[in-house]
């Protein structure tokens, strides 16, 4: 017999009743394990570990299960932070409750949650849905950016396949979005740039190898290398001054260098792009006509 440990380990620290009749064990011993407070109910049929994440029983209590950005973030991939709890349900779903009570419903509370209907109706078997899943809530959910962002993220951590994603993505934006991905993607910093510089019309490669330097972050053009430092991570130390010299190294090849902060990426985007701008219409992305 399976023990009520490893089938909730098997259902993310929350499973349903029929998981733990058909583990071995009877309603008698569900019963003893809510007594020793080795279990909690969330909501009828469903039970949890007091190790649950929050988040987790939050989804289950409202009568789905997580998703979008809240699965995502849990799972590792690079989202923006959002407090709320994404749940999906499915289509003929009733009776959702809040995220605070079960015995309050979600009409007359509905803080707290982002509600995701799924498609098809049926019952919630698992309390996490899949990174693939997740990812197709994310695109209709996010900006196509953010959404993109996440897609890169999960497919360069090995989260999911490809082939997972494209059996999964049901909308045209989600296929598109699929299309621009890069899995060789290093940070959503240079998701962004990339997804930014694009929609601009610019030539632009990414994770470009350059002798005697190595991979450069962004590169547009010819020359003009967009170098991008997440927070905090080149601001002191052996960075910084591995920085500088990849900076001097570039320089002496005949490339133009810029640096990008966290903040100029995610809150000053616009000063940024119009100075790049005024370098491109300077022609400091090309190669002078002698080097070509």
């Amino acid at each position: 017999m399976e023990s009520m440990e490893s089938v909730l380990l098997s259902h993310e620290g929350v499973a349903p009743r029929r998981a733990f009749i058909d583990a071995g064990h009877t309603s008698y011993d569900i019963g003893r394990a809510r007594h020793s407070g080795a279990i909690f109910r969330v909501r009828r049929g469903w039970y949890a570990s007091v190790r649950a994440d929050p988040a987790v029983v939050a989804s289950v209590r409202v009568g789905g299960a997580l998703t979008c950005v809240s699965a995502l973030a849990r799972a590792g991939v690079w989202v923006r932070a959002d407090d709320r709890v994404h749940v999906a349900v499915p289509a003929n779903a009733s009776r959702l409750r809040s995220v605070a009570s079960a015995r309050v419903t979600r009409q007359d509370d509905r803080a707290g949650a982002v509600i995701h209907w799924r498609n098809g109706a049926g019952s919630i078997a698992h309390p996490v849905q899949s990174i693939a899943t997740a990812l197709n809530h994310a695109v209709l959910c996010q900006s196509p950016e953010l959404a993109l962002v996440a897609i890169d993220c999960a497919l360069n951590r090995e989260l999911v396949r490809l082939p997972q994603l494209q059996a999964a993505f049901d909308t045209v934006l989600a296929r598109r979005l699929l299309q621009a991905s890069d899995s060789g993607s290093q940070s959503g910093l240079e998701t962004m740039a990339r997804w930014r510089l694009r929609s601009l019309k610019l030539r632009v490669r990414t994770q470009v190898e350059i002798a005697g330097v190595g991979r450069v972050d962004v590169m547009i053009g010819d020359r003009l290398v967009l170098e991008l430092d997440g927070y905090g991570f080149h601001a002191t130390g052996e960075f910084f001054e591995s920085d500088r010299r990849r900076d001097l190294a570039l320089s002496a090849l005949g490339y133009r260098t810029v640096r990008l902060s966290y903040r100029q990426v995610m809150h000053e985007w616009d000063s940024a792009e119009q100075a790049i701008l005024t370098m491109i219409r300077r022609g400091d992305h090309l190669w002078p006509r002698t080097r070509r």
